[in-house]
């Protein structure tokens, strides 16, 4: 269902609370790289976005 949505949106945005980044889990909905853009809080650390720009993310980080 989730990969037939994002093969049809315009865009694919991921909404990622920033204690998410960097943990392992058992499900993958998407890879950042699959993602148009990410949104996340500020409790994300500087490096961290440093990697994910880096690495061609969009990443938007919203003040909590």
């Amino acid at each position: 269902m989730i990969n037939v949505a994002s093969a049809n949106a315009a865009r694919t945005i991921g909404l990622i609370d920033s204690s998410k980044f960097g943990r392992a889990s058992l499900l993958t909905i998407a890879r950042a790289q699959e993602l148009d853009a990410i949104v996340t809080d500020d409790g994300l650390d500087e490096q961290t976005a440093q990697d994910y720009r880096a690495a061609g993310v969009q990443l938007e980080i919203v003040k909590t």
